[in-house]
């Protein structure tokens, strides 16, 4: 199950959660400690619930929470040149590099395509108002190396023989931070 939760309601969101898992209110409550009467309340929108309550719902019943940023997006609605294909793509948000207790945000998306980076580079500087925005690096593995911090990788990297796979990422700041999320089901 994916839902992008900005097109509904936290009221519909609990709902269409609690129905995924197939429970009543009061089975459903009881895996988070909450009374059946505190689920209806969610439901009806008379109550609302933390983001740690949506987290701990997430946990017990194999949710996955991503919180997606107009950098990825902004990549993935950016026009690909010719004989280029996304094959995957993330959004991270945390500290990421350098020193202090700052935050950062970065999108990427990893192309496969028979251009060379030059060409790539060529293409995407159109797209480039700043420095941080449209980088382009050769990708040879999933594992994500021009974050410094943490380990990230691609999920669906896959060397092919004939093309070549590229990462195109650029680094946000806070401002407009969030766009959708994102509450998958395992």
């Amino acid at each position: 199950m994916k839902i992008i939760a900005n097109n509904y309601t936290s009221q519909e969101i609990i709902r269409i959660i609690r129905e995924w898992t197939e429970l009543s209110q009061r089975e459903f409550g009881k895996t988070i400690h909450r009374s059946e009467s505190g689920i209806q309340a969610y439901e009806l929108g008379n109550r609302n619930y933390s983001m740690q309550t949506l987290i701990e719902i997430a946990n017990t019943h194999g949710l996955t929470i991503t919180i997606a940023k107009k950098i990825e997006i902004g990549l993935k609605k950016t026009k690909l040149p010719e004989n280029t294909e996304i094959i995957d793509s993330i959004s991270i948000a945390g500290k990421l590099v350098g020193n202090g207790n700052g935050m950062q945000y970065f999108g990427a998306i990893l192309v496969k395509t028979n251009l060379s980076e030059f060409e790539l580079n060529e293409y995407y500087k159109q797209y480039r108002n700043k420095e941080w925005e449209y980088n382009i690096k050769e990708q040879k593995s999933e594992k994500i190396d021009v974050i410094e911090i943490g380990n990230y990788s691609f999920k669906n990297f896959r060397k092919d023989e004939q093309e070549r796979c590229y990462i195109i990422y650029s680094w946000g700041s806070s401002k407009n931070a969030l766009l959708d999320i994102d509450i998958r089901g395992h």
